[in-house]
């Protein structure tokens, strides 16, 4: 069976039913259905689809083997847990005895050794943000980071309530008057928090009418950004935008609250008298939100240098290998019996350091196997991860010999030996790993090998997994071939090794990557998470500037009289920025002392999904502090410095 789109790619507008399809110029297989196009949202996007009994290879018996994933749809109130512990059941009947079989021991005592064999089931919805396990389909989401940017989202726009609050409560006593008035023309104090509740609800509302066409116009950008195809469609959808409706009102109905019962609350006797003021309780509560609002801000600059310090950490890290100019060469199997000699060729051009064959890259589910040391008993078995490599695998990447020596073709029964990583030298508790040899069950017995090198750890996979306890094999099949360039003219060596490839496959496809991007790929959500946290990071100091500023315009205004005595009595305008700047400096250092220790404890938590990581550098905090400070200073003083030097006949005469 075959999507809409490759049967469009195919066959056009022509049926595709009954139409034959030759893979790898080697098989035919006839179509009998054509499916959807899966949707975005999916953990799984398949454009072919071929049954299990059309190939022998998967069509088999071998229940010990862990790469088939089996899809249910339960009957209507069963539980996964039910299911899960009579899958327990096949294991008894089907694996155990393929267990006792390749291990030549009772099941018993495999499982009394430490052994483990189970099957665990998952619901398809959780695969693509919750799942992180070895084999899944496709690169998954991470609902961390979801979370994360929802959280820092909720934070911008509590910011952003922030401001209204703090301006509305300041600017109270311009209101004063209209309140005291309406009072006295027989206004009740709800039909007031009706109003102001109103007012600032009807600034929400203006606010999403705004915002709309901003996400349309941003929207390209984001998906550019984030590497995502979302559509506008999900929120014109009734249900979405019913929520998102209802969210502005709640947006509207906080942020105008605490100004709506404030002003409400004016005493009509004491505004018509003039003697109404806006300090007291209220200056308090400016300050505790001018605190809250810098210390979310000083808490995302931070947050972002952490998050930068960590993908430095990932992209300078020593990964055991060579990473750079490493041409991956992709379905090696295309070369049938010349993949030796196409080896070999490569190997003469000028621009070519080295290369050899490999079953897997960065970033794969690597095979799997228990494994004995020969000597101990059969039931004290290890898991370790099996590379099938060919000859000079160790000599184009670069890895480093600990001890012992590489495969070499002249010593006649390496296809037996093993090359163990330090972690599964490790795993064995050996000391002397040349010494011994690996016993190694399968579906044709057990085979003995001897352990002839020892590498250093390398990272295969990302650095949010750990390095597995890992063995190299040499083994003649190949899924890839890896080529190490010189760095001069690569182009040119890529364009010779096309012509070759083509030459020995009668023009098959000549697909590649380089290995060093492979890598950074398996980094890439990490990336974006960073640009991300930066863009919120300027967008929140720019708004929390724009509330300080506002209320430091206030301030300056209601203190200009005072202001204009200071400088006729002679102070300069140095002492009156600042006399002014210092209030709100001291409240940006209380916000600095509330921000470190929340954002080191919610970062520190957030380093522990790499298994590789810095640890939290405090200078991090020093430079998002120094930052704050200087753009608190920056934002008063400019406000400060206009109105010190305005003439103080000015503020003095009478109004």
């Amino acid at each position: 069976m075959i999507s809409e789109t490759l049967a469009e790619k195919y066959f056009g507008t022509d049926n595709a039913l009954g139409q034959t399809l030759t893979f790898n110029n080697s098989r035919d297989y006839l179509i009998t259905g054509v499916f959807e196009d899966i949707p975005e949202n999916a953990h799984v996007h398949p454009d072919i689809l071929v049954s299990f009994g059309s190939d022998e290879q998967h069509d088999s018996a071998i229940w010990i083997q862990n790469n088939i994933q089996t899809y249910f749809i339960l009957r209507a109130g069963t539980s996964p847990e039910e299911l899960e512990l009579k899958l327990q059941d096949m294991v008894t009947k089907f694996v155990a005895p393929q267990i006792e079989s390749a291990l030549g021991i009772n099941v018993d005592e495999f499982f009394n050794g430490g052994g483990v064999y189970e099957y665990h089931v998952q619901a398809a919805r959780d695969v693509h943000l919750y799942s992180d396990l070895e084999g899944e389909f496709e690169a998954n989401g991470n609902a961390n980071y979801v979370y994360t940017f929802l959280a820092i989202a909720i934070f911008v726009l509590l910011l952003a309530c922030i401001n209204f609050m703090n301006l509305s409560t300041a600017r109270s006593a311009n209101r004063a008057k209209e309140i005291g008035v309406r009072k006295v023309m027989g206004a009740y104090r709800g039909q007031l928090l009706l109003q102001f509740l109103g007012e600032s609800i009807m600034v929400s509302l203006v606010a999403l009418a705004i915002a709309l066409p901003l996400v349309y116009l941003a929207l390209p950008a984001f998906n550019a950004l984030t590497e995502t195809n979302i559509s506008l469609s999900v929120l014109f959808s009734a249900k979405t935008f019913l929520m998102l409706l209802a969210f502005t009102l709640s947006v509207g109905a906080v942020s105008g609250s605490y100004p709506a019962v404030f002003l409400s609350r004016v005493h009509p006797q004491e505004v018509l008298k003039g003697k109404y003021s806006s300090g007291g309780k209220s200056s308090w509560f400016r300050a505790g939100l001018v605190i809250l609002q810098f210390a979310l801000s000083i808490a995302l600059v931070a947050a972002t240098l952490i998050v930068y310090e960590q993908l430095n950490f990932m992209r300078t890290k020593e990964l055991g290998f060579q990473k750079e100019q490493l041409l991956v060469i992709k379905r090696s199997g295309s070369l049938g019996d010349q993949r030796g000699s196409f080896i070999e060729s490569i190997k003469q051009q000028p621009g070519v350091i080295n290369a050899a064959a490999t079953t897997h890259v960065t970033g794969e589910v690597v095979n799997q196997n228990v494994y004995i040391l020969e000597g101990e008993p059969m039931n004290k078995t290890h898991a370790i991860w099996q590379f099938s490599v060919g000859y000079d695998y160790l000599e184009t990447l670069g890895l480093e010999l600990v001890e012992g020596r590489s495969f070499a073709r002249e010593f006649g029964n390496d296809t037996e030996a093993y090359i163990l990583n330090e972690s599964a030298v490790g795993e064995l508790e050996i000391e002397n790993a040349l010494e011994h040899s690996l016993l190694e069950p399968g579906p044709q017995g057990v085979l003995s090998g001897p352990i002839i090198g020892v590498v250093k750890d390398f990272h295969f996979q990302s650095l949010h997994q750990e390095i597995r306890p890992t063995l190299l094999k040499v083994q003649d099949f190949s899924r890839y071939v890896i080529v190490r360039l010189q760095s001069q003219n690569i182009q040119a060596s890529i364009a010779e090794i096309a012509d070759l490839w083509g030459d020995m496959t009668n023009g098959q496809p000549f697909q590649y990557t380089f290995l060093d991007e492979d890598f950074d790929n398996l980094h890439q959500g990490d990336r974006k998470m960073g640009e991300v946290f930066s863009g919120f990071s300027v967008l929140a100091i720019l708004i929390a500037c724009l509330g300080l500023y506002g209320l430091a315009s206030y301030s300056t205004e209601q203190r200009t009289k005072e202001i204009g005595v200071r400088k006729t009595l002679g102070a300069s305008v140095g002492n009156i920025v600042f006399m002014i700047s210092k209030e709100f400096l001291f409240l940006v250092a209380v916000a600095l002392a509330i921000a470190i220790p929340v954002t080191w404890l919610a970062m520190n938590q957030w380093l522990q999904i790499f298994s590789y990581r810095i640890e939290v550098p405090l200078s991090s905090f020093v430079y998002s502090g120094i930052l704050a400070l200087l753009i608190a200073f920056l934002t008063v003083s400019s406000q400060s410095i206009k109105t010190a030097l305005t003439n103080p006949t000015l503020s003095l005469r009478d109004e």
